[in-house]
């Protein structure tokens, strides 16, 4: 009888947020996640200093606005994480949100990274790029990638 391989360790889940409805979900997920396997979160925002200049007022303005948010989603995620008795790392990072994933990933030797997907067509996909398709191919391990809920019609 040939022995049984050993599973996986799951000590440490990564999660992106991006401060929408959908990184929420995958907030709660990588939460409950490492719950249930007793491991720690490390959560991400990535402020992206490209999408300052998209928004019509000074970058500087743009980029402290983005950060305030970032910081406001990661305490969501770290209350959260204290109610369910997980502990959370909180990282803001600068970049591209793609590539700053991935490498936090890596660098944080994460055992699972939990990502939110907005469900952008194949063009919207195209044209911008779709971050949870990234983590996908490039993560240096496994991707749990969470959809919006589907909406039902009456």
């Amino acid at each position: 009888m040939a022995t049984s391989p050993s599973l996986p360790q799951l000590a440490r889940v990564l999660v992106g947020s991006d401060g929408s409805d959908t990184a929420w979900l995958a907030a709660q997920y990588a939460l409950l996640l490492a719950q249930r396997f007793k491991a720690e979160v490390v959560a991400v925002f990535v402020v992206n200093p490209h999408d300052a200049f998209r928004t019509g007022i000074h970058a500087s303005e743009a980029i402290a606005e983005m950060r305030a948010q970032g910081r406001h989603a990661l305490e969501l995620v770290t209350e959260l994480g204290r109610t369910l008795g997980v502990p959370v790392q909180m990282n803001l990072l600068d970049g591209d949100p793609k590539a700053a994933l991935v490498a936090a990933a890596a660098r944080e030797g994460a055992d699972c990274l939990v990502v939110g997907s907005h469900g952008m067509g194949g063009l919207e996909r195209v044209l911008l790029g779709s971050v949870s398709d990234h983590c996908v191919r490039h993560a240096p391990c496994p991707v749990l990638v969470v959809r919006p809920p589907r909406r039902t019609t009456s």
